[in-house]
């Protein structure tokens, strides 16, 4: 078989491969915080209070849960980042990194930090 043809039918499966990890990871995330003792949407809330005090605006709409999804993934992406799949599992998806750059310009150490401290407390 031609080697572009392999290519070409599997980039399908890959994105669903893709799609599944990202989801694995949203969930091993979620049960991370549970684990941590408070619900993931207490951490939500926490999150956008957090922003807010800092002087960002959060949007309301996919803009917002743009940007809560992203600092998820901060956090999972510290406490599972082990192997290659786990860390492209956690990547941030171009949506998480628009919905970032709109809330916090260039200040991504911002966002960074404010996550890691509201979503992977030491």
């Amino acid at each position: 078989m031609n080697e572009c043809r392999i290519g070409r039918a599997a980039a399908p499966r890959r994105r669903l491969a893709r799609r599944a990890a990202a989801g694995l990871a949203a969930a091993s995330a979620g049960l991370a915080l549970s684990a941590c003792g408070a619900s993931p949407t207490t951490l939500d809330q926490s999150f956008v209070e957090t922003v807010r005090s800092a002087g960002r605006d959060v949007p309301p709409g996919a803009d917002g849960e743009g940007l809560l999804q992203a600092a998820r993934k901060i956090c999972d992406r510290k406490l599972n980042h082990d192997t290659v799949a786990e860390r492209r599992a956690s990547a941030l998806t171009p949506e998480d990194i628009d919905a970032v750059e709109r809330t916090f310009a260039h200040d991504a150490r911002q966002f960074t930090n404010l996550a890691l401290e509201t979503y992977c407390p030491d």
